[in-house]
């Protein structure tokens, strides 16, 4: 059951890139696109100060992603260590809801889009599969 938890959430983590994810104003940015923000963020004028290094952490997020995904897939030994990692990256993407519930007021609405929630859901999915312990007594 693990397993398949595991595979839907990359699943939906991939398609989370094609979706919108943020919508500042009538256009959106899909998840692919934020992505390249990000990444630009360290070595571009786009963001000052701490935030640089904040926008930064979701491309080490979404990295962190696929590594807790693949890791405990080769050697199962590591799957409770990658279970703890992967609530960083989970608390990582949270707070982007919550910069953004505190800031609505100022821009009348919230400016994540469902891409944004189906991103989450992918590391909710994947966080909650590595937590899963096999049964190893289906029967009894």
């Amino acid at each position: 059951m693990r397993k398949y938890i595991k595979h839907i959430a990359v699943v939906i983590f991939l398609l989370s890139f094609l979706l919108p994810a943020y919508r500042p104003d009538r256009e959106a940015y899909s998840g692919w696109e934020c992505l390249k923000f990000c990444l630009g963020t360290l070595n571009g004028d786009s963001v000052r100060g701490g935030w640089r290094f904040y926008y930064f952490g979701f491309f080490i997020t979404n990295l962190l992603f696929l590594f807790t995904w693949l890791i405990p897939s080769i050697k199962e030994r590591f799957r409770l260590k990658c279970a703890c990692v992967s609530l960083i990256p989970l608390a990582h993407v949270i707070s982007w809801f919550v910069i953004n519930f505190w800031d609505r007021e100022r821009q009348g609405r919230l400016l994540v889009d469902y891409g944004y929630y189906t991103w989450l859901s992918a590391f909710v999915l994947l966080s909650a599969s590595l937590f899963i312990t096999k049964n190893e007594n289906h029967g009894a």
